[in-house]
């Protein structure tokens, strides 16, 4: 009946392994106790029953877990589901095609469940091995054996001034390799992780719970490497000068990947870019999507990833449009022919910019006359929004409005005029006659 609610389980695949073995046990037991092997009988069925234990804690661990996991899925799922509702109620009508293509990205609910399930297995697997280890490690001597087998030997710390020569054994290596694969394995969800256990509960805004998890990942990488080289009896004192040495080497063969490195941990401490901020370096414009460690990823109005050494961020001019504030302001150029009313055109352009929707009153628009042109009087039209986002709809609206009120009040808005005068080279004879039409 289980196979067929959950014929995926790999679990219940193997139902006839697990459940020769769970009936062999109690049998092996008892034929120990019926041949008179009291002792043994009684020290292996305390091992079994700390097992069944361990391994049924182990299964109701995993399942508040799991079930904690859920709700706590459900909730994000009912918070973004409330925040798509309330944006959708507060957007226009009017589409801007190219600026909703590069909104900032939302929070994965899937692969945050895939990451933090992962951790859980990972979490769940390694409390039921080093259980059943310190179970039966005992009982099984072979395992005692091979676990302290030494593989080399290595110079320790001095010890009442004597230089004391430590083993390294298969237990050790082992347990090294294992720290190493778990430090990948934690490093690699542990975004997940903060996300549902931490970060939300904080409401923490998006940029600082990204570099909270930036720089845990490289935290537990440096301490899983730590703890590694601890394991198998490498010390500083030892490597110094082997670091020094790669340090100096790498510093002048790799210095543009370690000068992007030191940038994106700038850039993560100090942010003066964020996840989601609309910034402009060089002729790039875009949505910053991603910050990594050598590199950050900004998404264009043309929905292409730009990658951006992080070095750029440091030393070159960066304009972000949203760093501290919303607010933008909006500078349009009017031009209209001589001899029109200045003050009426005045007061019709700062109509139609009032007319406009999404106009802030405050800063409130002017509307100024800023000099003569070659074939126009310029105008400058300033007028403030409250986001990045509404900057081409509102001038889309603003240009609309002004044509039809200068086309309304019969005021021309001119074109560049020329005029080309021809005049022959000295000695040069130039008849010229104008062509009559056939």
């Amino acid at each position: 009946r289980l196979r067929a609610l959950r014929p995926r389980s790999r679990l219940l695949r193997w139902h006839g392994a697990w459940l020769a073995l769970v009936l062999a046990m109690p049998l092996g037991i008892a034929l120990l106790a019926l041949a008179g092997y009291f002792i043994a009988a009684s020290y292996f069925f305390g091992r079994m029953s700390f097992t069944i234990a361990l391994v049924l804690g182990a299964a109701g661990l995993y399942g508040l877990m799991a079930l904690w996991v859920h709700l706590q899925r459900a909730r994000l799922t009912i918070a973004e589901r409330q925040e798509q509702a309330l944006q959708a109620q507060q957007s226009p009508d009017v589409e801007d095609a190219e600026l909703q293509a590069v909104q900032p990205p939302r929070i994965d609910i899937a692969a945050l469940g895939e990451q933090t399930r992962s951790l859980l297995n990972l979490f769940i697997t390694l409390l039921l091995l080093t259980g059943i280890w310190l179970i039966w490690r005992d009982a099984v001597p072979m395992l005692s054996v091979v676990s302290d087998y030494t593989l080399w030997r290595y110079e320790g710390s001095n010890i009442d001034g004597k230089q004391v020569s430590l083993p390294l054994t298969v237990g050790q290596l082992f347990l090294a390799l294992l720290v190493a694969a778990v430090t990948a394995l934690v490093m690699r969800n542990i975004g997940a992780l903060l996300d549902i256990v931490l970060l939300q509960r904080l409401e923490m805004q998006a940029d600082a719970t990204y570099a909270i998890k930036v720089a845990a990942g490289y935290l537990i990488v440096a301490a899983g490497v730590v703890t590694a080289a601890n394991i198998l009896g490498i010390r500083w004192t030892d490597v110094h000068w082997l670091v020094a040495a790669l340090g100096v080497g790498l510093g002048f063969g790799l210095q543009e990947i370690f000068a992007n490195f030191i940038s994106g941990l700038i850039v993560l401490a100090e942010r003066p870019i964020r996840i989601g901020d609309v910034v402009t370096v060089g002729d790039v414009t875009g949505v910053v999507s991603r910050i990594r460690a050598r590199a950050t990823a900004v998404v264009d109005f043309e929905n292409k990833e730009v990658i951006i050494p992080n070095k750029s961020f440091i030393t070159e001019k960066v304009v972000n449009w949203t760093l501290s504030n919303q607010i933008t302001r909006l500078l349009i150029p009017v031009g209209v022919a001589y001899g029109s009313d200045i003050d009426a055109v005045q007061r019709l352009m700062l109509a139609a910019v009032r007319a406009a929707d999404a106009v802030l009153t405050e800063p409130a628009p002017t509307a100024y006359f800023v000099g003569f042109g070659d074939s126009a009087l310029n105008f400058e039209i300033r007028a403030f929004v409250d986001a990045f986002d509404k900057r081409l709809r509102v001038q889309h609206a603003i240009n609309l409005g002004i044509e039809r009120a200068m086309s309304q009040h019969s005021i021309q808005i001119p074109f560049p005029q020329r005029e080309l005068h021809i005049r022959p080279a000295p000695g040069v004879h130039c008849d010229v006659q104008s062509a009559q039409p056939a």
